[in-house]
């Protein structure tokens, strides 16, 4: 989880796209890696970024394969985003 810590303290907003992008290809643990990364980034992501990855979000939220506690994390993703 080192990696996932730094670029949560980090919090560059460029690591949006990127993780969304990789979203697929990682395995449960990845996935809530990602979003941990994403709650240190939300606050930093313009709100044209925002507005981009707030669905794409939403439909990750609402997948079945997606965990309890990465879905939790998905919603503060979120959150931080704005409205």
């Amino acid at each position: 989880m080192h990696a996932a810590e730094f670029l949560y303290r980090l919090g560059d907003p460029r690591t949006l796209p990127i993780a969304l992008d990789a979203w697929d290809a990682a395995n449960e643990a990845g996935r809530y890696n990602i979003m941990v990364v994403l709650t240190g980034v939300a606050p930093q992501v313009g709100e044209v970024a925002a507005e981009a990855a707030r669905p794409r979000l939403e439909a990750i939220r609402e997948r079945a394969d997606t965990g309890p506690k990465t879905r939790a994390l998905i919603g503060r993703v979120i959150d931080a985003l704005g409205a």
